[in-house]
């Protein structure tokens, strides 16, 4: 899996949401100055592509990949601690592949929130997923990363 930084996932979504952006924008120019929609798209498109950049920073700070080693003595009590926390933030197990948990995010974390990898290990945790999250959670369980 390749970590995505700030700048990587702000133009991603920035850049995405740039669309449907231009096309609102545009449809209220057409809609209140009556001009063509050449004209409208010509208007349209500088506002819509630095509100959508704008729009893609300010979400690119929950949307950042983090990652945080957790250690821990038992495997068992540890995975069934990290699995109460996770459902108090919102996210609950989605499927086990041998030694990798992945977590879902529900309503309440905010279905954009991204799921959360845990590799587990001997002596070891390894929780991969949105920077803001993984934070909440290590917060939780009071470990340091």
């Amino acid at each position: 899996m390749k970590l995505r930084g700030y700048l990587g996932v702000s133009l991603m979504i920035g850049l995405t949401a740039w669309l449907p952006f231009l096309l609102i924008i545009m449809l209220i120019g057409i809609y209140t100055t009556e001009c063509t929609l050449k004209n409208a798209f010509i208007n349209s498109f500088i506002p819509a592509l630095f509100i959508a950049l704008v729009y893609g920073f300010m979400l690119g700070v929950f949307y950042r990949v983090g990652s945080v080693t957790i250690k821990i003595k038992d495997n068992a009590d540890a995975l069934e601690s990290l699995v109460l926390e996770m459902s108090k933030l919102g996210y609950h197990p989605h499927n086990q592949i041998r030694n990798v948990v992945t977590f879902t995010p529900n309503i309440y974390a905010g279905k954009a929130a991204g799921n959360i990898s845990v590799i587990l290990k001997e002596d070891e945790l390894v929780l991969t997923g949105p920077k803001y999250h993984i934070r909440r959670i290590c917060k939780k369980l009071k470990c340091k990363g």
